[in-house]
C-alpha cells in the first residue's frame, strides 16, 4: 500500500468500515510511515470530537409547542369591545380622515394662504410704472424733419435742434 491509497481509505478505516485484509494493510503502512501515522492520529481525534458533538441533547420540536400555544389561544373567549370604545375608535378615525382630506385639498389648491402670481404682478406693475415715470421724452420720429433733428443737416443753423450734436460725415 502507498500513501495515496492510505489517505483515500483513512476515514473508512478509522470508522471500522474496511474489510479485515484492508485494515491489516492500513495498520502495516501506518506502522512503517510516520506521515501516515500522524494522519491516523489526527483522523481519530476528529472522529472522537464528532462523537462528543452527537451526544448533545436535542432541542424539543418547536412546532409542537407553537401549535399547542395556538390552540390554547383559540380556546380563550374573546372579549367584544364595548360601545364607548367603538365610539372612541370611530371618532378618532373620522378625525384623522378629516385632517387628511383637508391637508390634501390645501395641497392641491393653496388659495390665499400663499402669495400667488397676483402678488408678483402687483410688484411688477409698480416697477414698470416707476421706470416709465423716470424715462425722458424721446425725440419725435414721425415728422419729416426727424432725421435732421436727430443727426443734424447741412442747412441746420447752429441754434437748431441738431446744434448740440456732432456732424456725421
Amino acid at each position: 500500500m502507498n500513501c495515496n491509497q492510505f489517505d483515500r481509505s483513512l476515514a473508512e478505516w478509522v470508522k471500522g468500515r474496511l474489510l479485515s485484509r484492508e485494515a491489516e494493510q492500513m495498520t502495516d503502512h501506518a506502522s512503517r510511515c510516520a506521515v501516515c501515522a500522524r494522519a491516523e492520529v489526527v483522523e481519530r481525534e476528529l472522529q472522537d470530537s464528532w462523537t462528543v458533538l452527537s451526544a448533545t441533547p436535542r432541542t424539543p420540536d418547536l412546532r409542537v409547542a407553537f401549535a399547542a400555544r395556538l390552540s390554547k389561544a383559540d380556546a380563550k373567549p374573546r372579549r367584544s369591545a364595548s360601545w364607548p370604545r367603538r365610539l372612541a375608535f370611530g371618532g378618532s378615525l373620522s378625525a384623522c380622515a378629516a385632517v387628511a382630506i383637508t391637508w390634501l385639498v390645501l395641497l392641491r389648491n393653496p388659495g390665499p394662504l400663499t402669495p400667488g402670481p397676483s402678488a408678483d404682478l402687483a410688484v411688477d406693475e409698480a416697477h414698470v410704472v416707476r421706470l416709465v415715470s423716470d424715462m425722458q421724452r424721446l425725440p419725435d420720429t414721425t415728422s419729416e424733419f426727424a432725421f435732421d433733428d436727430r443727426y443734424g443737416s447741412a442747412e441746420a443753423d447752429s441754434d437748431g435742434p441738431g446744434a448740440d450734436r456732432p456732424e456725421i460725415r
